[in-house]
């Protein structure tokens, strides 16, 4: 049955550029509204490193376009590199609506000379990618030497709050431990996954020759935890600022937070798990985390 509905996928995708497991990252409700979160601190470091020029820019795992087709419409030169040809044909859709001129290319992210030169880039967007890849380090340095001298790198990490919390959620208390005494390998849902705290990121960064110049939260979900069996003081310390952030907030947006998505982002819609019934104070207090799922990185290249 699965070799079937894969066939028939396929067919789908080929004949009639059509996939409903699909999401259209552009399109969908909550992903674009991440986007804009993400946007909302990459458009304000560019303005002030390179002010109104126009600029080239990567966007590294661009799915279907939701960073690449807004930094078009700006007037930016964008280059998108996916290794799904269906969410690439979709990004041509969604650019050639706008009639917008935009270079696309399937591939993986480590394969990027093939298409960009070394210190060809003025800046390099990367999101939601680095964390499933083993080679992030090797990845992040490749990415760094794209960029010119001065350029900027704006890429997400996973922060290790988020699999400490996927972890109690579930009620795997040594899981959520073993989450901060390591910083990649078997995520809580046993794929692979690599998460850093920000001084982590600052060396990693500093590795790749790049400054850190902001390491900011984004796209929140709630997450409603039992601490009572926690005996780890690390585990509550580290989620003593989401629960924080969840007394302050009457509603927060919440999502499945489980973890296996593929490189072209095949996922069920996730807007609708977004949005929550409000919870009252006391009750949000006492269990409702707000959790941030990414760290984003603005970097600039020394």
């Amino acid at each position: 049955m699965a070799t079937l509905n894969a066939l028939i996928r396929k067919t789908l995708r080929a004949a009639f550029n059509y996939d409903p497991s699909f999401c259209d990252m552009y399109e969908d409700a909550h992903a674009s509204s991440a986007a804009e979160e993400y946007l909302s601190h990459i458009r304000p470091a560019i303005r002030e490193q390179f002010g109104d020029r126009t600029l080239t820019i990567l966007d590294a795992g661009c799915q279907a376009g939701r960073l690449l087709i807004p930094l078009a419409q700006e007037g930016h030169r964008l280059i998108g590199v996916d290794t799904s040809a269906f969410a690439l044909r979709r990004t041509q859709q969604h650019a050639n609506t706008r009639r917008l001129a935009v270079r696309l290319h399937r591939g993986n992210i480590a394969n990027l000379r093939r298409w960009v030169a070394p210190g060809s880039l003025d800046v390099a967007i990367c999101t939601e990618v680095l964390y499933l890849c083993r080679d992030h380090r090797d990845l992040l340095r490749l990415l760094a030497e794209s960029v010119k001298p001065g350029g900027l790198l704006g890429l997400s990490h996973r922060p290790p709050v988020f699999y400490v919390g996927v972890a109690l959620r579930r009620g795997e208390v040594d899981a959520a431990s073993s989450v901060i005494r390591r910083s990649e390998g078997p995520s809580p849902d046993g794929a692979y996954h690599n998460w850093q705290t920000p001084q982590q990121l600052d060396a990693l960064y500093r590795e790749a020759g790049l400054r850190v110049l902001s390491c900011v939260p984004v796209d929140h979900t709630a997450m409603s935890l039992d601490l009572s069996a926690v005996r780890d003081p690390d585990v509550t310390q580290l989620l003593a600022p989401a629960r924080s952030a969840a007394r302050g907030t009457s509603s927060v947006g919440s999502s499945s937070a489980t973890d296996t998505p593929s490189p072209e982002r095949t996922l069920p819609a996730r807007s609708p798990a977004r949005t929550v019934p409000a919870r009252s104070p006391a009750h949000q207090g006492d269990s409702t985390y707000r959790i941030p799922q990414y760290f984003l990185v603005i970097a600039q290249n020394r």
